[in-house]
């Protein structure tokens, strides 16, 4: 029988007492609020001193790299009106808060990228910049911001990004990692080399109520360059962006997207191609938006799109207007030679010295149009006022409407050797071929009508409808009336190919 007064016993006891207190502490102080940990405010004023504790507005510290250096991951920096002539590096998650940016200004003295975020241990850098004026870097990669931020994020609120330079890409900023901007604005920013005049995305980009002009790039991407995704709504890009290729935009490669939403995209040009946006092998979708008075010397006023190595090149329109766009080559307002899907969206007043006033469609090209118009467009030199397509083309729901080609055919649309076009429920309507053939259709290849108008256009020869001897026309359950032939016949119809017409008049 076990002594309970004995030594061993009794140690036994106090063990097993200990053990149960041990745990109903630590319940307890489990069950207790855990304290949260608070970020400390750091303040920075021009009349500050170094020496000061910084801690309070009464005490700044005169310079913001030495907060910087002194503040803890979480921490909260407020910045006072002045000019910091500085260049800052961050390795930490802090927030940068200005007095606004009219009155809080970091000059970086062309001395290299004004502030650089650099991945802090354990694989990211979340930073939030807000109310300043970033100026005057000079560096290879984001003159105003090089931010690399691994898994965190960079967050600019209130800002203006203004006057950089950068040799390899992003004047303004360049972003690797997830970057979100709002009621922030990157003007006069330039690179001389490789893409984003404004701000090069190479991951993730989120842009809201963002003005970007004036920014310049010697390749492409005037205001905006991506090898990755970007997100833009209800932002301005435009006017004064210019580029050798994409003015506006710039995407390279199939990990590229733009979603353009509710924005404006106008007055921007190229020395190349793409006035507004030029696409290579990336995706485009474009909503609720203006692209307007973008110019290309190459093909492409206001949007080029191909694809690389075979891949990519989709462009997405819905519910946006693409108008008073121009080039020097073809395609006033679209250049495609990949995919592209136009749904109640307006193509109008664009123009091409080339050929495709509204829309070039190249033999590689694949083109929806629906419930859309294409009008008063004008190809100056070359056939297809609204449209003309060497690639494969359906349109339905679609008004061609007052276009003109001023010297060759095809008023409305042109559809060249090569070509498949679908026309249907739509309306072919006083467009014009200047001095040529096919008013509102000028055709080599193959075509189908089913369920058009084609009424009141006029051309030298087949006013309404040419069919060369090359061509295969079809059409079904249409109406051609009151169109005109001003020199040869066919006022209505010129027919020198294959036709087949069916329940028409």
């Amino acid at each position: 029988m076990m002594n309970y007064f004995s030594p061993s016993a009794w140690h036994h006891r106090l063990l097993g007492s200990a053990l149960v207190l041990a745990l109903i502490v630590g319940a307890l102080l489990l069950a207790l609020p855990v304290r949260p940990v608070y970020a400390q405010t750091w303040y920075v004023a021009k009349t500050g001193n170094n020496a000061n504790s910084c801690l309070t507005p009464a005490a700044p510290c005169s310079t913001i790299g030495v907060v910087i250096d002194r503040a803890s991951p979480g921490d909260i920096i407020n910045i006072a009106a002045g000019t910091y002539n500085e260049n800052l590096g961050l390795a930490k998650n802090l927030s940068l808060v200005g007095a606004g940016s009219d009155v809080t200004i970091i000059d970086g003295g062309d001395l290299g990228s004004v502030i650089t975020i650099l991945i802090a241990e354990g694989g990211g850098t979340t930073v939030s910049i807000s109310g300043m004026t970033i100026q005057n870097g000079d560096a290879d990669l984001g003159g105003g911001i090089r931010s690399e931020t691994g898994t965190g994020s960079l967050t600019l609120v209130d800002c203006k990004i203004s006057g950089n330079r950068a040799f390899s890409g992003g004047g303004g900023i360049y972003s690797q990692g997830r970057l979100h901007m709002s009621n922030t604005s990157l003007l006069d920013n330039t690179t001389t080399s490789q893409r984003g005049g404004g701000v090069l995305v190479v991951g993730l980009a989120d842009l809201s109520s963002v003005t970007l002009a004036g920014n310049a790039s010697l390749a492409g991407g005037g205001a905006i360059g991506t090898l990755g995704v970007v997100t833009v709504t209800n932002s301005t890009i435009g006017p004064g962006n210019d580029a050798g290729f994409g003015g506006g935009i710039s995407l390279y490669g199939s990990g590229a997207r733009l979603q353009l939403n509710n924005s404006t995209l106008h007055l921007n040009t190229a020395s190349g191609v793409g006035g507004g946006i030029h696409n290579e092998g990336g995706q485009v979708i474009i909503a609720g938006s203006v692209i307007s008075g973008n110019h290309a010397s190459g093909n492409g006023g206001a949007i080029y799109t191909v694809k690389l190595g075979n891949m990519g090149g989709q462009v997405t329109l819905n519910a946006s207007t693409v108008r008073n766009n121009s080039t020097s080559a073809l395609g006033g307002g679209l250049y495609n030679e990949a995919q592209t899907v136009i749904d109640n969206t307006q193509l109008a007043a664009n123009q091409a010295e080339g050929s495709g006033g509204a829309v070039y469609n190249s033999s590689q090209g694949q083109l929806i149009v629906t419930n859309s118009q294409l009008q008063d467009n004008t190809a100056a030199s070359a056939p297809g006022g609204g449209l003309l397509n060497r690639g494969t083309a359906t349109l339905n729901g679609v008004q061609v409407l007052n276009n003109a080609s001023t010297s060759l055919g095809g008023g409305g649309i042109e559809n060249s050797a090569g070509a498949n076009l679908v026309l249907e429920n739509s309306t072919l309507g006083d467009n014009k071929a200047l001095n040529s053939l096919g008013g509102g259709l000028h055709n080599y290849a193959i075509a189908r009508l089913n369920r058009v108008t084609v009424k009141s256009n006029s051309a030298n020869g087949g006013g309404g409808i040419y069919n060369e001897a090359a061509g295969q026309l079809t059409i079904q359950s249409s109406l051609i009336i009151s169109n005109t032939s001003i020199a040869s016949g066919g006022g209505g119809l010129n027919n020198q190919g294959v036709l087949t017409l069916t329940q028409s008049a």
